[in-house]
């Protein structure tokens, strides 16, 4: 009675068995004992595949997939323990994740060029950087936002970067 009488049956039914997604790599999420829920990453934690992962059911917008790890799904343990659902990761996803990076490193000529070079190198691509250093302890601080495939991959640049001249951390940013 809702829809218009000139929509077609068939196609609306074809439409309707296709699960709903937001953002990148949600469908690359196997959800335990749930139907097909939307699903989106977590912002705070950025998970990728590799990660140990949970769901959290939230209200009117599907299931939040954090990493385990994650100091939000901590508080959420005591808060709402009924809303965490187990995840994982599907077999082969194939999609590409965004995950921020930070750096320090003792400011010198060049810093930003070698990551850039390294990064390049490793064919991965970088969507945003955010630079600043502190002119009392010569610190670069950086946080740099990287795609990767899992987190296999997302090691493996770490440690080329934390191999790279006057680099004193990388870790993935809080």
């Amino acid at each position: 009675r809702l829809r218009p009488a000139d929509d077609d049956p068939e196609q609306l039914k074809r439409h309707s068995g296709r699960r709903k997604t937001t953002g990148r790599g949600e469908e690359d999420i196997k959800i335990y004992g749930v139907g097909n829920l939307l699903t989106r990453i977590a912002r705070c934690c950025q998970p990728a595949p590799g990660d140990s992962v949970i769901g959290f059911i939230t209200r009117g917008e599907g299931v939040t997939i954090h990493r385990r790890d994650c100091r939000n799904v901590q508080r959420l343990e005591e808060t709402s323990p009924q809303r965490l659902i187990d995840v994982s990761w599907a077999d082969h996803t194939g999609q590409l994740y965004a995950i921020d990076i930070t750096v320090e490193a003792y400011d010198r000529r060049g810093l930003i060029r070698d990551i850039s070079s390294l990064l390049n190198n490793e064919g991965i691509n970088v969507t945003a950087v955010n630079t600043r250093t502190d002119p009392n302890d010569q610190m670069a601080r950086m946080v740099i936002t990287v795609e990767v495939g899992d987190v296999d991959q997302l090691s493996r640049i770490m440690q080329r970067m934390a191999g790279l001249r006057n680099i004193r951390d990388v870790h993935r940013a809080v």
